[in-house]
């Protein structure tokens, strides 16, 4: 949800992990991009978070993009970290490839490979970027414009404070 905040977290997700497992085999909930959580409207959700995670008798993964921001230091403390890797271009490439084998895609090699190119190692991006340009099952890359890739704060502040020009 776009809205993370205490009242919707333990509406949504505390009552899920009371239930039951439908089969009994148990069951894994999903935080995508925790990350974006925000200081203000979502105030306190991080606590209610941390709570859920310490009554709950099933996993937990919670993703994000940047896991070492300063309003996620308590949540940090109680996870696993698992931090992922770039994927090559020829990795993604050949998944993007498989994709769209399986869905019936049609695609041209270099349209795939810029795709690959252009998402920065990051697979889910690239998957992203595969269904946005797929029209009746045809990859056009009509105005495909590469993503603005975000540099890491440490990276900036060396070329800002050594940098000879802005």
């Amino acid at each position: 949800s776009d809205k993370r905040n205490t009242e919707n977290l333990e509406r949504v997700l505390g009552e899920a992990m009371k239930q039951g497992s439908l089969f009994f085999n148990g069951k894994l909930f999903l935080i995508d991009d925790i990350d974006a959580i925000s200081g203000v409207q979502d105030r306190g959700s991080i606590k209610t978070l941390i709570n859920l995670i310490e009554g709950s008798n099933y996993p937990l993964i919670i993703t994000c993009n940047e896991h070492k921001i300063e309003k996620l230091d308590p949540l940090r403390k109680k996870c696993l970290i698992v931090e992922f890797s770039k994927l090559d271009v020829e990795e993604i490439f050949s998944l993007l490839e498989e994709v769209c084998s399986k869905e019936g895609i049609v695609f041209e090699n270099g349209d795939l490979r810029k795709i690959a190119r252009y998402c920065n190692g990051d697979m889910r991006a690239a998957l992203n970027d595969l269904q946005s340009y797929v029209v009746e099952n045809k990859l056009i890359l009509d105005g495909f414009e590469p993503r603005v890739l975000k540099e890491e704060t440490e990276e900036m502040l060396v070329k800002l404070f050594k940098g000879s020009s802005f």
